[in-house]
């Protein structure tokens, strides 16, 4: 197979994520009435999350800019699709799946990076996961109970949950073949770079 250049390939990235935004748009705007008005703050979103997305794969290669327009990217289709007439649900709603898509971002970009998913990107990918979870189960009033009065009687679980973490990592720590960072994981220059 030929190789071909790297601005061709440039190229064919910047018009697949073209012909994505079209589709996207097109097909959330074909769901809606013809009267109501485009969302603005979503599609700017959208855009600027796709343009730091396709910088950040042709030319600077930070991990972090792969981040911040791949989370872009996702939270302005989310509320684009939260604003159409696809979604029961409104974004004020649903805002703690933003939180989910943080985490999920989080682990693309460890793969797009390293093509693993990596610790340092795994940890606090799942902590913020839990919390949007957690936080979606107000919200969408699965518990009936308000946040604060929740948090006002059970907030000594929090406690309890983080002290067996800590006990869990103890504990893992002593057994030196199954550690569960490795050199490379913890530099903190990972998520910047």
């Amino acid at each position: 197979m030929k190789q071909i250049s790297r601005l061709k390939l440039n190229i064919i990235l910047a018009f697949g994520l073209i012909f994505i935004l079209t589709g996207f748009f097109l097909l959330v705007n074909f769901s809606k009435s013809i009267f109501e008005v485009f969302p603005a703050l979503p599609v700017f979103s959208i855009i600027a999350g796709a343009a730091v997305l396709y910088f950040s794969l042709t030319f600077f290669k930070k991990a972090f800019f792969f981040f911040v327009g791949f989370y872009a990217f996702l939270v302005g289709a989310f509320a684009l699709f939260t604003s159409s007439t696809l979604c029961p649900f409104s974004f004020t709603q649903s805002w703690p799946i933003s939180a989910i898509l943080c985490s999920f971002s989080l682990l693309i970009t460890s793969l797009a990076k390293y093509r693993r998913i990596k610790s340092s990107y795994a940890y606090p990918g799942a902590a913020i996961a839990f919390l949007g979870i957690m936080f979606l189960l107000f919200s969408a009033d699965v518990v009936k109970l308000s946040f604060s009065a929740f948090m006002a009687r059970w907030w000594p679980i929090f406690l309890v949950i983080f002290g067996i973490i800590l006990i869990v990592l103890f504990i893992i720590q002593q057994t030196p073949n199954h550690l569960p960072y490795t050199q490379d994981d913890d530099e903190i220059g990972d998520i910047l770079g």
